[in-house]
């Protein structure tokens, strides 16, 4: 259940967090190479919130998300990452009264000295 009903004619008390919720991932990593890489899904299904002055229901969700990690330049210090989250630009809230929320790809270049 997404919340506690009342009894004695009082409101539900929502538990502002999904009944159901999930997430498989495949991963290939090649330590040798210095390669990694991921693809994930993440499954988030609707529920009722009520907090404060936030009360509403909040859309359930499907989300695909990737990485790739690599040595770069031959060498063993420097990495090079990419990581992309909510690639299909879902946009999509959280929870009630938040921001929608979209695709972001963040990249990152690691120097080990």
């Amino acid at each position: 259940e997404d919340f506690f009903e009342q009894q004695l004619g009082g409101h539900d008390i929502a538990l502002n967090a999904p009944s159901q919720k999930g997430s498989a991932a495949i991963r290939y990593r090649d330590a040798e190479r210095g390669f990694s890489s991921e693809i994930r899904t993440r499954y988030v299904h609707g529920f009722p919130a009520n907090s404060g002055v936030y009360i509403g229901y909040v859309r359930g969700y499907s989300l695909l998300d990737a990485s790739l990690s690599a040595r770069a330049f031959g060498r063993d210090d420097v990495i090079f990452s990419v990581v992309g989250t909510n690639l299909a630009n879902d946009r999509h809230t959280e929870f009630v009264g938040g921001a929608k929320i979209g695709r972001m790809i963040i990249t990152r270049l690691q120097y080990t000295f």
